[in-house]
């Protein structure tokens, strides 16, 4: 048992799962947001979203700015993270070794902030219990694994494949 977060970080729906194994990172887009700072208010970051972003609804604002708020100010050093592949249906589990850094990646804006990971293997989505396989399930691009699916997730991992 684990008293670690976890944290889920979804890359353009899957498409980034290779980059952030090969770059040794996590990230989400928003590049819109390449100015926020750690400790800036999710008021604060919503407010400069709807400056920049007036065409999107005040719901897909305040969710954006929550959880760019989260990826700054709520995952730490050492604190695991997942990120999954659709196509191959696996995840890739890590633990976070950096602070948040925001850098405007003109090629790839899924990739503006973002945290340096060590990763640690991969697991098969069919190795994992239907209600771990439904808690990673969100569309959220950023969202915190509850314990029992982190705990979970780690012990497949040390396990290794069925």
């Amino acid at each position: 048992m684990t008293n670690k977060k976890m944290w889920m970080a979804r890359g353009d729906g899957g498409r980034l799962y290779d980059a952030f194994q090969d770059r040794g990172i996590i990230a989400i887009g928003w590049a819109e947001l390449i100015n926020a700072q750690p400790g800036m208010s999710r008021k604060e970051l919503a407010e400069i979203y709807a400056r920049v972003r007036p065409d999107l609804k005040q719901g897909t604002i305040i969710s954006g700015a929550s959880q760019v708020w989260r990826f700054i100010n709520e995952i730490t050093i050492d604190d695991f993270c997942i990120t999954y592949d659709p196509t191959a249906r696996k995840y890739a589990i890590g633990k976070v070794t950096g602070d948040f850094v925001a850098k405007l990646d003109p090629q790839d804006r899924g990739v503006a902030l973002l945290r340096k990971v060590k990763w640690l293997g991969e697991v098969d989505r069919d190795d994992l219990s239907t209600q771990t396989k439904n808690s990673l399930r969100s569309t959220l691009t950023l969202f915190q694994v509850p314990s029992s699916a982190t705990n979970e997730v780690l012990a497949v991992l040390k396990r290794g494949p069925a």
